[in-house]
C-alpha cells in the first residue's frame, strides 16, 4: 500500500479513533487531583490536541483556565500548584515536550502524559506519572487527532480535572470524499491557501493548516475574522499572489463574523483571489 492509499484509509476510518476502548491508562491516582487549570504542551500534529481541548473547556467541565504551550520548558502560569501540565507527543520523542516534563517534574508540579511510547512514556513509567497510551498503528501525528483528543479528554476526566467526558461524534468521511476531491482539484491551481475562522474557532484553522502543510505539502496560513480585516487584508492591495481563501464556518459561528467573511470574500474577489466557504459538521 502506497502512502496515498494509507492516508485515505486513515481518513475513512477516522470514526474508529473516537473509541475509548483503544486507550489504556497507567499510574492513575486513587483520588482526583487538586488541579483546576490545565496547560497542554505539544508540537505539530500532537499540538493540535491542546487547541481542541482548550476550545472544548466548558464542554469538558474544566473549571479553571486551559491553555496551550508550544516551546521548550513550561510557561509561568497563575496558581501553578493548582495546575496540571499535560504533555502530548505522538512519538514520545518530541524534544520540546521532553524538556517541559523534565522541568515540571523538577519543580514538583502535577504532570500527565498522552503518547504512544518513546522517551516520554519511559520517563512517565520511571516516575509513575499518569499516562494515556494508544498504539500508533499506521498513523502519523496529524492523522491521529481523534485518538489524541480522546486520550487527553479521558485522562483529564479520570484525573478529576475535567468533570465530564462528552460523547464525541464525527460525520462519516466516506460521505464527503467526492466533495473533498472537488475541493482539492480547485486548490491545486493556487500556490498558497489562506484559512480564515472565527476567533473562538481558530483550532479549525490550525487543524487544516497542519494537514495541508504536512500531508499535502502545501503552503497554508491561518488567521481569524475580524482581526484579518484590520491588517492582513491591506497587504493584498500591493502584493499579487496566487492564493485561494477558505472560510471555515460552523453552526456556532457568530452571524456578524459570517457577514464579515462574506464581505471579505467579495474584497478578495476584486483582488483576483478566489475563495470557498466550507460549512463544518460534527
Amino acid at each position: 500500500m502506497n502512502s496515498a492509499d494509507r492516508y485515505r484509509n486513515n481518513i475513512l476510518s477516522f470514526q474508529g479513533q473516537l473509541d475509548p476502548s483503544r486507550i489504556s491508562f497507567q499510574h492513575l491516582p486513587r483520588a482526583p487531583l487538586p488541579a483546576t487549570n490545565v496547560v497542554i504542551s505539544g508540537m505539530g500534529g500532537s499540538g493540535i490536541t491542546g487547541a481542541i481541548i482548550a476550545a472544548a473547556r466548558q464542554e469538558l467541565g474544566i473549571s479553571g483556565y486551559c491553555t496551550t504551550w508550544k516551546s521548550y520548558g513550561i510557561p509561568a502560569v497563575p496558581s501553578p500548584s493548582q495546575t496540571l501540565f499535560l504533555f502530548v507527543s505522538f512519538s514520545g520523542n518530541t524534544e520540546e515536550v521532553l524538556s517541559g516534563i523534565r522541568q515540571a517534574k523538577k519543580k514538583g508540579l502535577a504532570t500527565a502524559v498522552v503518547t504512544t511510547g518513546g522517551k516520554l512514556l519511559a520517563f512517565a513509567a520511571r516516575h509513575r506519572i499518569p499516562s494515556a497510551v494508544f498504539a500508533p498503528e499506521a498513523l502519523v501525528p496529524r492523522q491521529a487527532t481523534g485518538l489524541l483528543v480522546t486520550a487527553a479528554s479521558l485522562l483529564l476526566f479520570h484525573l478529576g480535572v475535567a468533570a465530564k467526558y462528552p460523547r464525541t461524534t464525527a460525520p462519516f468521511p466516506a460521505s464527503h470524499e467526492h466533495t473533498g476531491e472537488k475541493l482539492a482539484k480547485k486548490l491545486l491551481s493556487s500556490k498558497l491557501i489562506l484559512l480564515y475562522t472565527a476567533p473562538d474557532e481558530a483550532h479549525f484553522g490550525l487543524i487544516w493548516k497542519a494537514k495541508l502543510n504536512e500531508t499535502a505539502k502545501f503552503l497554508a496560513f491561518a488567521n481569524t475574522i475580524p482581526e484579518m480585516n484590520h491588517n492582513e487584508i491591506v497587504g493584498f492591495q500591493r502584493t499579487k499572489v496566487s492564493a485561494h481563501a477558505l472560510f471555515l464556518v460552523s453552526r456556532k459561528t457568530a452571524k456578524r463574523v459570517v457577514a464579515r467573511m462574506q464581505l471579505t470574500a467579495e474584497l478578495l474577489k476584486n483582488l483576483h483571489i478566489a475563495s470557498t466557504t466550507l460549512s463544518l459538521q460534527g
